[in-house]
């Protein structure tokens, strides 16, 4: 390795799961080229790489000790387990020419789901679907939400809260929309516009039977969602059909 350098990333708080794991970077048509390396101290969770950036995600959890009994404390009852807060790390690496250059780390709430979950569009803006989960009193709290980055990892556009209650299944960025599916009972299968990315907006929804856990774009007006029916349990709950 003729180029090797690593990163601690500036981040507000440490990776509860310190990982070192490195990026190499190389021409593969030419056997003898320069091979460039960052080792980041981070775990590596999903990745997201264009020709000129590379995203790589840690998922992190931020313990709730609320409902835990005070030290040498005799509890009436167990404690109510409360993982806490999910959240992620967002490390951009940068290529530039032979060179990797490690650019920023930005902390935001909930979680992707893959890799579909993430993109960057043609001004380096980072657009990027997360899952947000928290417990409170053994409560499960759920909705998903939208986050777009600028270049220097600072927060310009943002959707909160899309759908709470109902779980993130399936995304695709396609150019300037994104089209999100979550689904409780029904599908909401939601059109967004990402044309301005200070203000992103949600331009309609569909509900329909069952829910899509991969959508592939079709043309420039149609999408293919491939997923699942579902039906109504005994309980009032509901399963795949």
């Amino acid at each position: 390795c003729q180029s090797m350098s690593s990163v601690l990333p500036k981040t507000t708080r440490p990776d509860p799961s310190p990982t070192l794991t490195s990026i190499l970077y190389f021409d593969i048509s030419t056997p003898d080229s320069k091979i460039a390396s960052q080792i980041v101290v981070s775990d590596a969770g999903q990745i997201h790489v264009t020709p000129e950036s590379i995203y790589l995600t840690t998922s992190i959890w931020t313990e709730d000790t609320s409902s835990k009994c005070a030290p040498n404390a005799r509890c009436i009852s167990p404690a109510i387990w409360n993982p806490g807060i999910s959240s992620t790390l967002i490390h951009r690496f940068v290529l530039d020419n032979a060179n990797i250059r490690y650019r920023y780390s930005r902390e935001i709430p909930g979680s992707p789901l893959n890799q579909y979950s993430m993109d960057e569009d043609a001004n380096n803006n980072f657009r990027i679907v997360s899952t947000n989960r928290s417990w409170s009193g053994g409560i499960n709290t759920t909705s998903t939400s939208l986050t777009i980055l600028d270049t220097l990892g600072r927060v310009v556009g943002k959707i909160s809260d899309i759908a709470p209650g109902e779980n993130f299944q399936s995304s695709r960025f396609i150019g300037d929309r994104l089209y999100l599916v979550t689904f409780e009972q029904i599908d909401p299968f939601f059109v967004i516009s990402l044309a301005n990315p200070k203000s992103p907006k949600i331009l309609g929804e569909l509900k329909i039977p069952g829910y899509s856990t991969y959508l592939h774009p079709y043309d420039a007006n149609r999408l293919i969602g491939i997923g699942y029916d579902t039906k109504q349990n005994q309980w009032g709950g509901t399963t795949n059909a």
